[in-house]
């Protein structure tokens, strides 16, 4: 699986775990297992938060600064998370819509590199993101340094990409972004809706899907639950014990020294998850 990751498609679907058979209790300490065969689990926030659920909480106000998309039933935008790998396991499906999208980072580079060669050099430069209050200071205000969208390194080309941060940081620092700059970025979000470029499917309750954050950007369709179904999808964040190939590009932006995330090794996970078994 960590081959599949790393040099292969850049995503792994796992299926069939009897999710019914479970506890929620039990459903997450197992997926806690699985997934620290990968590496060690990752805090996701400044809260310390290492197994996140993904549902619809019903919030009132969708308006509020920094409210976070997976907490509500909207359709999200391609994007990266802030791991090496990010692996989300379905306990229930919505009653409609929640379809999950992968595209290639890769692919989507080609297609630039085909399609608009003077995009490269914007996207290669990169731009500053918004911390969102999770940066070393704590203040909402605070920008990441450049970050490249794509980079080239030991041969390989890697991306990172969240459009939403990309323009919220734009704006925090005072820049205004250049035309060519807007557009290379509209091209990227746009190349990962190519039905070429994607693949789409829906997770059934009992599947694990297991991304590299630098090879893919997902995202979801909108959803609604109902009387039969509520979707409920668990996260965690993996970080590779060996990350000797990542990128310097990469090990150097925001994605690592925004807020002081740490490293759960393997032997924290029953205490991370209050003693259970």
């Amino acid at each position: 699986m960590d081959r599949e990751l790393r040099e292969g498609r850049g995503f792994v679907l796992l299926r069939g775990i009897p999710v019914e058979r479970y506890t929620l209790e039990q459903i997450k300490t197992l997926y806690w297992g699985i997934s620290s065969h990968l590496g060690n689990i990752a805090e996701q926030n400044v809260k310390g938060t290492t197994l996140e659920e993904i549902t619809d909480l019903k919030v009132a106000n969708l308006d509020v600064p920094n409210l976070r998309g997976y907490v509500t039933a909207k359709g999200l935008d391609a994007h990266s998370d802030n791991s090496d790998t990010v692996a989300l396991f379905c306990v229930d499906r919505a009653e409609a819509g929640g379809r999950s999208v992968i595209a290639s980072m890769p692919a989507i580079f080609n297609e630039i590199v085909d399609k608009h060669p003077e995009h490269v050099e914007a996207l290669l430069q990169g731009y500053r993101y918004d911390l969102r209050g999770e940066g070393p200071t704590g203040d909402l205000n605070e920008t990441s340094e450049p970050v490249p969208v794509f980079s080239i390194h030991d041969g390989r080309v890697r991306g990172w990409f969240h459009r939403r941060l990309i323009l919220g940081g734009a704006a925090k620092a005072g820049i205004e972004l250049s035309d060519l700059q807007k557009k290379a970025l509209d091209f990227v979000a746009d190349a990962a809706h190519d039905p070429a470029l994607l693949l789409e499917h829906d997770l059934q309750p009992g599947d694990i899907q297991f991304l590299n954050n630098y090879t893919t950007v997902h995202y979801r369709s909108p959803f609604s639950d109902g009387p039969n179904h509520k979707r409920l999808l668990l996260r965690i964040w993996i970080n590779r014990t060996d990350r000797s190939d990542t990128d310097p590009a990469f090990e150097q932006s925001w994605i690592t020294n925004g807020y002081k995330r740490r490293d759960w090794a393997d032997g924290r996970a029953i205490a991370a998850l209050g003693g259970r078994v």
